[in-house]
């Protein structure tokens, strides 16, 4: 089940990538944890509180308000972390998001106006090609990506209620091809 795990520190900065699906409500949910959960420990940080909120118990909010103490700044040494939002923005969020960054390796921001989107592939809709390299998530029939980025494989049914759920199929082809973006320079 996704959860928070206690938040620790490590050596290595942390990576830290904006993503969200504008307009594709189940992308914009689950391609954040399936991030996360290609380059664990990682804390998914949802920015985006006008959408459904991801699973977990403690809150961004909650941290804005408490502060972030030490023992939210030492990552496990596997899993994922999920902050759901809790009513705060961006601005409010700067010092934990800064805080958590500087502990975690990887730190995923889930945001409505991501730098990297994730882009469906959908045939008979009008693809735009986006500005900045995405991430593109075929939907049936594989169709070429309109511009640079990463082609993910099909997303099966299973995994997709998995993560809906809250639960992370982790040894999931799917999942795995999201490694990718945290090596790309672009993202």
């Amino acid at each position: 089940m996704i959860d928070n795990v206690r938040l620790r520190s490590a050596a290595m900065p942390a990576s830290v990538i904006s993503i969200g699906c504008p307009g594709d409500w189940v992308l914009h949910r689950i391609g954040p944890l399936a991030l996360g959960a290609a380059a664990p420990p990682a804390v998914v940080v949802d920015l985006d509180g006008s959408s459904p909120p991801l699973p977990g118990s403690l809150s961004l909010a909650d941290l804005v308000v408490d502060g972030v103490h030490s023992r939210y700044l030492n990552p496990p040494k596997s899993g994922v972390a999920v902050l759901p939002n809790g009513g705060v923005t961006r601005d409010q969020a700067a010092e934990v998001i800064a805080a958590l960054a500087s502990s975690w390796p990887a730190v995923v921001l889930r945001e409505a106006l991501p730098e990297t989107q994730i882009i469906p592939l959908v045939v008979g809709m009008p693809l735009v090609t986006p500005s900045r390299p995405a991430i593109y998530q075929p939907s049936g029939r594989m169709l070429a990506p309109p511009g640079p980025g990463l082609l993910l494989p099909s997303l099966s049914r299973s995994v997709a209620s998995s993560l809906i759920r809250g639960t992370l199929p982790l040894r999931q082809r799917w999942i795995r091809a999201w490694a990718a973006v945290w090596e790309a320079k672009w993202a």
